[in-house]
C-alpha cells in the first residue's frame, strides 16, 4: 500500500514538473520569436536606411510621379513598364534604383509570406508600398521581355505584395 502511494506521489510530482517545464518552454519559444522578429526587422531597417537605398527611393518616386495615377498607387500600364524595361540603360541610376527597390520589396514579400514580418510592419514602417504600383509592372515586363515569362503576374513577389497591400489598405479605410 505504501509503495502505491509513493508511486502515485511520484507520478503527480512528475506530471507537475512536466507542466512547469512545458510552461517555461512555451515562454522560451515566445521570447525566441520576439527576438527573431526584432532581428529581422532590425536587419531590414538597416537596409532601408542605407544611403543607396534612400537615394533609390527618391529616384523611384521621381520616376513614378511622371505617370498619372501614381498618387493613389495605381499601377503603371504594361506598355509603360515595357517601354521602361526596353529603353532604360542598365547602367543608369534609374535602373539601379528599380533593381534595388525591387530586391528590397521582394525581401519584404518573402518575409511576409513566411510570417516572419507582420503586414502592419511591412506596410507601415517603410516607404509606402504604393511604390509597388510602379515596380510590380516593371518586374512583370522585365521577366516577359528578357526571360519569356509566361506565368501569372499574381505569382510574382511584387504583384503578390502589391495585391496584399491593396487589401490591407482597403481594410484599414
Amino acid at each position: 500500500m505504501l509503495s502505491l502511494n509513493l508511486s502515485t506521489l511520484i507520478a503527480i510530482l512528475s506530471t507537475l514538473m512536466a507542466v512547469v517545464s512545458l510552461i517555461f518552454s512555451w515562454k522560451a519559444v515566445k521570447a525566441a520569436e520576439r527576438s527573431n522578429f526584432a532581428g529581422v526587422y532590425t536587419e531590414l531597417y538597416k537596409i532601408y536606411l542605407e544611403p543607396k537605398t534612400l537615394e533609390a527611393i527618391k529616384k523611384i518616386w521621381e520616376m513614378y510621379s511622371a505617370f498619372e495615377g501614381h498618387a493613389v498607387g495605381q499601377p503603371i500600364t504594361d506598355q509603360q513598364a515595357y517601354e521602361l524595361v526596353t529603353t532604360l540603360d542598365r547602367d543608369s541610376l534609374e535602373w539601379h534604383s528599380i533593381h534595388l527597390m525591387s530586391l528590397f520589396w521582394r525581401y519584404v514579400s518573402i518575409l511576409v509570406k513566411k510570417n516572419y514580418l507582420d503586414r502592419e510592419v511591412a506596410f507601415e514602417a517603410f516607404t509606402s508600398p504604393r511604390m509597388l504600383g510602379f515596380l510590380a509592372p516593371i518586374e512583370y515586363a522585365f521577366l516577359r521581355h528578357h526571360y519569356s515569362y509566361t506565368g501569372k503576374r499574381e505569382d510574382l513577389p511584387l504583384h503578390w505584395l502589391y495585391n496584399l497591400w491593396q487589401k490591407y489598405r482597403n481594410k484599414k479605410s
